[in-house]
Parts: C-alpha cells; sequence; structure tokens
C-alpha cells in the first residue's frame, strides 16, 4: 500500500491465538448455532 494511503488507515497487531482458545470459541460459536462438532 502506498504510503498516502497507509498513512490514513488504523493498524492492527495480532498475536496467533492458542489452540485452546480457539478450541472453546469454535464449541462456543458451534452451540449458538445449534450445530454438533466431533471433538476429534
Amino acid at each position: 500500500i502506498i504510503e498516502p494511503l497507509a498513512s490514513r488507515c488504523a493498524k492492527f497487531r495480532f498475536k496467533p491465538l492458542s489452540q485452546e482458545i480457539m478450541s472453546s470459541r469454535i464449541q462456543y460459536i458451534c452451540q449458538e448455532e445449534g450445530l454438533i462438532l466431533d471433538p476429534d
């Protein structure tokens, strides 16, 4: 991205999520959507 455009953008830095956090979030979403998720 050229500098004049980049200077107008918000910059976010994200760290990788742990396996435990991803797993619990996916389980929560499936539960809220009424989906059955195989734990394997």
